[in-house]
């Protein structure tokens, strides 16, 4: 009797085996070529990183002025919890806003240092993502503000250090292009809920190595939106933002590990289906 039990057992589990196999090879199948289509559209409107040696620059210490983001660090400690924002509030805190994002645009961006750069160009991208939401109420998803003639991305955003810029400027050309830096995209949050988690504080230079550290770190240990081990291991399963942006991170296991992920051996990755309704509390 209990060799009998014992055999249908083990037939059981090689059947239930043997179809999880088929499963993911049918399911890499599809995937993968589905993946690669879904790449190829988002590189039409993502700028390509230089290949030229030396193009980008690295993210180091050196001279250079200091900004004052205090106003925008007292903002978001009082209205983001657990990553989620309070628009209500910050609506009602819209004079504070205002003045700190006019603080934006009057800014000497030139004198400032590297790391400095870095942390204004983040907190600045984040501040006019907001304001869009605060200006267009009630959307219910960033993606609500684009129009026929117009992607939100591309639209006007604001002022900064005089310029005018869209979301995709500050992104793009001060941000990724400049930077060699693939942990921006744990800091640029573009008001939805599949985004990493809004920072509860504003970044500066000073703190920037441990707030880079410290973003990175909480979006890969979320694993509903960062990153997930299924399957006893053999698929990882990642943030959208590491398929459209794939080049940035060069190996986007490596990088994973290296924060954190338990990636381990050579799982089949795939990604989280991205949210946009807005990340509000």
């Amino acid at each position: 009797m209990r060799s009998n039990a014992l055999l249908k057992t083990l037939l059981t589990t090689t059947t239930m085996c043997a179809a999880l196999d088929l499963y993911t090879s049918l399911e890499s199948l599809v995937a993968k070529p589905y993946y690669k289509l879904e790449q190829s559209v988002a590189a039409k409107q993502i700028p390509a990183l230089s290949t030229a040696e030396g193009e980008l620059q690295p993210l180091a210490d050196g001279p250079g002025a200091t900004f004052d983001h205090g106003p925008w660090d007292a903002l978001l400690r009082k209205h983001v919890k657990a990553g989620r924002v309070d628009y209500d509030g910050l609506q009602a805190d819209k004079s504070k806003f205002d003045a700190y994002v006019t603080s934006l645009a009057q800014a000497d961006v030139a004198k400032l240092s590297p790391k400095e750069n870095f942390a204004f160009h983040c907190n600045a991208y984040n501040a006019l993502c907001i304001g869009k939401i605060l200006d267009e109420k009630p959307a219910k998803s960033i993606l609500d503000l684009s129009t026929k003639q117009q992607t939100v991305w591309d639209s006007r955003a604001g002022i900064i250090g005089g310029e005018v810029v869209s979301l995709n400027d500050v992104e793009h050309k001060r941000l990724r292009l400049v930077f060699a830096e693939p942990r921006v995209h744990a800091c640029l949050v573009c008001a939805s809920a599949s985004c990493p988690d809004l920072a509860p504080y504003a970044f500066t230079g000073k703190e920037l190595d441990a707030q880079l550290a410290d973003r990175t770190r909480t979006w890969l240990a979320n694993p509903t939106k960062g990153f997930a081990s299924e399957r006893s291991g053999a698929v990882a399963r990642l943030s959208r933002i590491f398929l459209w942006f794939e080049a940035d991170f060069d190996d986007t296991l490596a990088f994973a590990r290296a924060n954190g992920a338990a990636a381990d051996g050579a799982p089949a990755v795939r990604y989280f289906e991205y949210d946009w309704s807005l990340n509000k509390s």
